[in-house]
């Protein structure tokens, strides 16, 4: 007879190992980031999955794409509950062959990682446990699908999600929840009585810091901080930014009123991409926006050049504000402008001017107040309507348009907003705090040097163990190769947390 191998695996938090006893086949789980859903889920598979009672069976992972279904796999199930390779591979093989699955060894159940970007990939197979990460961003179709493939082995069912508005979720999520709380449809509960639901913010999870989700609650609009932290159900509508048909409602003008202050904001792209530019009102509150036009991939710098002279000439001697960012103190652009006697200054998406974020949220801030006014351009105000966001591993939001739709209109926005908020400056503004925002360290930075000090004390808690391991898999040196360990650790968050400087 081997060896005996004891394997000590994390545990779960007193949400995730509700969830995990409640005996009722079809689970909807609504939560803030960073609660721990995936991993706590991916926990649970692990420990069905050994499950000698159990043997050869089929688990689901669906996840709205494949990179995320990959994370699953890779950084969470073999990155944190199996982190000991060798001894893993005394028990777990993984395929990477599409789709990617992972078999337990001593059960024969195997775990299979797919995309719910294919709805068909999802269907025609007899499984007894299929999960949804993040359902919210996927199909509803993709739902129906699977419950399919859990007729023949009356199999279970769990969804997660930070909610997306009041889509399609949230009424499959109604049809499990008992809570106190009310919502709307609140009485199909006591229909559906095999299902059950969850609510839990991101603070459920005791090993986030409190403070670090106080500082997010600062930095991000209150309707983002609400969704993707407290787990609340918003009235659907765009993600990102509100009230665009209140603010969408202007028309073209093309000559401009006398006595008015003009901006004129120029989004000059990357290779390959057209330039926008776009001239606002400045000399009113609510500033207002009179003209959007573009310049074709193609057109030679030098008839931009000589076209946003003539314009910001036209419009009163408008100021020019022109993306640069990345760019030198003084680039081709303003050599260029300041020889046609134009009054320009470069924007600079970065930690030296605004971080483009900032920006985000000062055009939000506006649209929330109705402070400023758009051309009602139906193509324009589709890319409002569009934009969105992405939570970040870190639990941060990234903002942007989905793929194939432009966010051209909106970079020139912001760099409009700001040009009216230099010459006409109102309380509404977020300029005045700029310098406070880069004195302090980014909430980014602050997160990883607490998780830094996390892995810190879990080190020195295992290292013990990790020696042990390290014998057992006759390492030459086992004291040496652990010590390699936590400098490799130590280097990684090193460089997460000096990348992390000027990003939120």
């Amino acid at each position: 007879m081997g060896k005996q191998i004891k394997v000590q695996f994390p545990q779960f938090h007193d949400l995730q190992k509700e969830i995990y006893k409640d005996p009722r086949p079809i689970k909807n789980y609504a939560c803030g980031t960073k609660e721990g859903k995936t991993f706590g889920e991916q926990l649970m598979f692990n420990f069905d999955g050994q499950d000698m009672r159990k043997p050869k069976q089929l688990f689901f992972w669906i996840a709205p794409d494949y990179d995320r279904a990959l994370m699953a796999l890779d950084a969470v199930f073999l990155g944190q509950i199996w982190p000991a390779q060798e001894v893993m591979k005394q028990f777990i093989s993984v395929s990477r062959k599409p789709p990617p699955t992972l078999t337990f060894k001593t059960t024969g159940t195997r775990i299979s990682y797919r995309s719910g970007n294919d709805p068909d990939s999802v269907k025609g197979q007899a499984v007894h446990w299929a999960k949804l990460d993040e359902v919210a961003m996927m199909k509803e179709v993709v739902m129906h699908n699977v419950m399919t493939t859990l007729t023949r082995t009356k199999g279970r069912y769990s969804a997660f999600s930070t909610p997306k508005g009041k889509n399609w979720w949230y009424y499959e999520w109604l049809k499990g929840w008992d809570g106190d709380e009310y919502y709307e449809g609140y009485t199909l509960r006591h229909k559906y009585p095999k299902y059950k639901s969850w609510r839990a913010p991101t603070t459920a999870n005791p090993h986030i810091d409190a403070e670090w989700v106080q500082t997010m609650k600062q930095t991000l609009p209150d309707h983002i901080f609400l969704q993707e932290y407290e787990a609340v159900w918003l009235e659907e509508g765009g993600d990102v930014f509100r009230n665009t048909n209140e603010v969408c409602i202007l028309d073209y003008v093309d000559e401009p009123a006398r006595d008015r202050q003009y901006v004129i904001a120029w989004d000059v792209a990357k290779v390959g991409s057209q330039n926008m530019y776009t001239v606002f009102d400045a000399s009113v509150f609510p500033y207002e926006q009179r003209h959007v036009g573009v310049f074709d991939k193609f057109t030679p710098w030098e008839f931009q050049w000589e076209y946003i002279a003539n314009l910001a000439g036209k419009w009163n001697r408008a100021k020019v504000w022109y993306d640069n960012t990345g760019g030198s103190s003084k680039d081709v652009h303003y050599e260029q402008l300041s020889k046609k006697g134009v009054d320009c200054y470069r924007f600079d998406f970065s930690a030296r001017n605004m971080l483009k974020i900032d920006m985000v949220h000062q055009l939000i801030l506006f649209m929330e107040k109705k402070d400023i006014r758009l051309l009602k351009d139906t193509r324009y105000k589709n890319q409002m309507d569009s934009y969105t966001y992405d939570t970040t591993i870190a639990g941060g939001i990234r903002y942007r348009t989905p793929e194939g739709i432009p966010d051209d209109f909106i970079d020139c926005c912001m760099i409009g907003l700001y040009g009216c908020l230099s010459v006409n400056p109102h309380k509404t503004s977020l300029v005045g705090r700029e310098k406070k925002i880069y004195r302090r360290k980014t909430p980014l930075q602050a997160f990883w040097e607490k998780e830094k000090e996390k892995a810190d004390r879990m080190f020195y808690a295992n290292r013990d163990y990790l020696i042990r391991m390290a014998v057992m898999s006759k390492r030459e040196d086992p004291v040496a190769y652990v010590k390699a360990i936590k400098r490799q650790q130590d280097l990684e968050f090193e460089e997460k947390i000096k990348s992390a400087e000027g990003i939120i």
